[in-house]
């Protein structure tokens, strides 16, 4: 006779945010992100420890573009207390998918140049594009999610510094035979088409780059790791422990997952994997007869 194990219920990412406030969720993708721990703890007119503190007091939904009435940032209006403290499955999370909707204003105001260098204007508009680049060992690459700023004033427009040095860093890199050697023996990657950079961490992207990437040294297998992640997925998903790590945010960001699964835990009975499988009287959890089971 053969077994099946009974199936469980799928976990899903509105799972995860179950009775969640928009504060909880927000907090929870900010915290590891360099761009808004560089704007947090540079800002001289709040001082607050807790990510979520600064939050509520400095920001609103709207500035990660969660506003249900359609602003784009916080004014004399708002309450913004009421904003934090919605439910996000019920309000945002068929629409942001799990994430936050915007961070378009985070880049915006950690990316340089701030001001436009022909007239001097310092309410630049932040857009999106791509940038072809040509190394000798792949070919062309396209480099996706690259931010630029356009003056509105005289029409000048920047390349972002993080991304103008994050570009240089990979190109070098692949412009070196044995990190190409390397690339190619340990991940098969001998074609490159399109990079995608971070829509999410300016900051952060050059923080991981420069450290991890800019440093040539042969045999280092955090660069070949990092750069093939990037190829392979993105530059957010390279970069997010080190992100963790570099703000010493590792510790407290596994205790939290830990603690939240030891209140799931402790809400429900284990598994029992003990006992007859034909015992159903005595509501044998484990595996079950094959022939049992629902058509």
């Amino acid at each position: 006779m053969s077994y099946k194990k009974k199936e469980i219920e799928c976990w899903t990412p509105e799972m995860m945010y179950e009775g969640k406030s928009v504060l909880y969720v927000t907090e929870l993708h900010v915290e590891p992100n360099a761009s808004f721990m560089l704007l947090k703890n540079d800002d001289p007119e709040v001082r607050a420890k807790r990510v979520k503190d600064y939050l509520a007091i400095k920001y609103c939904p709207a500035y990660f573009g969660m506003c249900l009435k359609g602003k784009t940032k916080k004014d004399e209006t708002c309450d913004s207390s009421v904003c934090w403290a919605k439910s996000y499955n019920e309000y945002y999370m068929k629409e942001c998918k799990g994430d936050l909707k915007s961070y378009d204003n985070l880049i915006k105001d950690t990316i340089t140049p701030a001001m436009c260098y022909e007239c001097g204007y310092d309410d630049l508009e932040l857009i999106w594009s791509d940038e072809v680049v040509k190394t000798r060992k792949y070919g062309q690459i396209i480099f996706d999610n690259v931010a630029y700023v356009v003056c509105p004033r005289c029409g000048a427009k920047y390349m972002s510094h993080q991304d103008k040095i994050t570009i240089e860093i990979i190109k070098r890199a692949l412009d070196t035979e044995w990190v190409v050697n390397e690339l190619r023996r340990e991940y098969k990657i001998v074609q490159i088409d399109k990079i995608d950079l971070s829509k999410k961490d300016k900051v952060g992207q050059q923080l991981f780059f420069e450290t991890v990437i800019g440093n040539l040294e042969k045999n280092n297998f955090d660069l070949i790791q990092g750069l093939a992640d990037t190829i392979l997925m993105d530059a957010d998903t390279a970069m997010h422990l080190f992100i963790l790590s570099y703000f010493r945010l590792d510790e407290k960001y596994m205790a939290d997952i830990e603690e939240e699964f030891s209140e799931e835990f402790e809400e429900n009975e284990e598994l029992d994997l003990s006992g007859d499988p034909n015992d159903n009287e005595n509501n044998y959890n484990g595996w079950v007869p094959e022939d049992d089971l629902p058509v």
